[in-house]
């Protein structure tokens, strides 16, 4: 969902997680974990300092070069969780801009470390130490 704030600066809001069933890449995300997760990230929120990046990779330190964008929300609803991002007026920003200007399709997802177990069914259940690090850009 693109959204555009009183500046027009560009904003989008994603579901990034539905917790405790299997998600497309088999993964099953604890809804107390990411609520830990969340309730940790609510004041690098609230401070305008979590910023994310185009591709996500396994790195657990963001880098301000890098940065494309910066969260500023995340809300839960029910076993549902979204944020919303606003694109920073930077190199991989305005990379990002023009993604958004000419309809390219991408997502938003977790960029996380932790330990993870396989479920009977063969689901990657995410573990307890599990912890979120910022929302990056891939390709949809």
């Amino acid at each position: 969902n693109l959204l555009r704030g009183n500046n027009m600066q560009e904003k989008f809001s994603s579901q990034v997680f539905e917790c405790d069933k299997p998600n497309a890449n088999k993964r099953i995300y604890p809804k107390h974990i990411i609520e830990q997760n969340i309730e940790r990230l609510n004041e690098s929120v609230q401070n305008r300092s979590l910023l994310g990046e185009l591709e996500s990779n396994s790195n657990t330190i963001i880098h301000f070069g890098n940065a494309s964008h910066i969260v500023s929300e995340i809300r839960q609803e029910d076993n549902k969780f979204f944020v919303e991002i606003e694109v920073l007026d930077t190199p991989y920003g305005k990379i990002l801009q023009s993604l958004i200007k000419n309809n390219v399709k991408f997502a938003i997802i977790p960029r996380g470390v932790g330990s993870a177990t396989t479920d009977a069914e063969g689901n990657t259940v995410i573990g307890d130490d599990y912890k979120i690090i910022t929302f990056d850009i891939i390709a949809d």
